[in-house]
């Protein structure tokens, strides 16, 4: 089982910024089938297990591996936070865009995307709708 808050606990104790917060991205090779294509689902985390966001917003935010790990200080977590909610709501599925690019729209506020080489489906993804996709209106 995977122990996320453990995980980050050490991750921030090596890094010795204990004001920052831990983000990660999120693999759960949980295939979800895109005009007649497989993608694995991801979701983004910042600070705890508890407070992750993924595209569309009521798709899973639990279970899976994690695939890229970094730091965000108050300001970036606090903006990537308000990127993961507001691009859930505003982004539109296979146009601007998959879970793929949310989770790099979220995981950019702290200078990291996702590590594709794992993500079934993303090159696929980062191909049509580039490696942020759209999110214009946060």
């Amino acid at each position: 089982m995977l122990n996320i808050p453990a995980a980050c606990f050490f991750f921030l104790l090596f890094c010795g910024q204990a004001n920052a917060e831990a983000i990660w991205g999120v693999d759960t090779n949980v295939n979800v089938p895109v005009a007649g294509w497989f993608l694995d689902h991801t979701y983004v985390c910042v600070g705890s297990s508890s407070d992750c966001y993924a595209f569309p917003s009521w798709s899973s935010t639990s279970g899976g591996s994690v695939n890229v790990v970094g730091q965000a200080n108050s300001t970036q977590a606090s903006a990537a936070r308000a990127r993961g909610t507001c691009c859930a709501s505003n982004m539109y599925y296979g146009i601007d865009g998959v879970c793929h690019q949310h989770s790099n729209q979220v995981l950019t506020q702290a200078g990291k995307v996702l590590s594709g080489s794992t993500i079934g489906g993303y090159s696929y993804s980062v191909f049509l709708f580039g490696t942020f996709g759209t999110c214009l209106y946060c």
